[in-house]
């Protein structure tokens, strides 16, 4: 940020180059998420990122001049290049990531060993909760002592709350019977 607008002819590109990178990691965050069958709100969030990026390399390329009438052809080259490499990246990790999913059948796969054994014997998962079963009413049984407890001390600091009253008035009658000697 501190280089940004220093030098009219190099910050731009260097804002493009950097928006370039940051749009390729969220693509890949969200490419990521999306091909984990796992759905989540940032399933949602990473494209926005992603978009925002290119409206970054859009705002650097305007910023430097380049860009007249919104048309692809007037960009500068190397907006042109940076955006060619990304999307060149982006299918390049697609097609990679099918070429090595065809290629990892659960035969090859030693985890997919353990998915189906969990699948077909749930034994584990059983026993699991059963434990956690058993620690809930653990700690039931211990936040029940504890509140006892609390109860019971709240009780004697009561009781020597008293105790300290019942003392101060007989210290106060004290003071005023050897007043009255004087």
């Amino acid at each position: 940020m501190t280089a940004n607008g220093a030098r009219k002819n190099v910050t731009p590109m260097i804002r493009q180059v950097s928006a370039g990178i940051g749009c390729l990691i969220w693509v890949g965050i969200t490419y990521c998420y999306a091909s984990s069958n796992v759905l989540s709100p940032w399933l949602a969030i990473h494209p926005i990122f992603a978009v925002g990026e290119l409206v970054n390399i859009h705002r650097a390329a305007h910023d430097q001049g380049e860009i007249r009438n919104e048309k692809l052809a007037d960009l500068p080259p190397f907006a042109l290049v940076t955006l060619g490499m990304t999307l060149a990246v982006i299918f390049a990790v697609r097609y990679a990531g099918l070429i090595v999913g065809e290629r990892a059948t659960p035969a090859k796969s030693p985890s997919a060993a353990q998915v189906a054994s969990v699948i077909v014997d749930p034994t584990a998962l059983v026993n699991a909760t059963a434990a956690v079963y058993r620690l809930t009413h653990e700690l039931e049984a211990q936040r029940a002592v504890a509140k006892d407890g609390v109860h019971m001390l709240c009780r004697r600091v009561e009781a020597r709350g008293d105790e300290v009253e019942s003392l101060t008035g007989v210290v106060d009658k004290l003071t005023l019977e050897m007043a009255g000697k004087r």
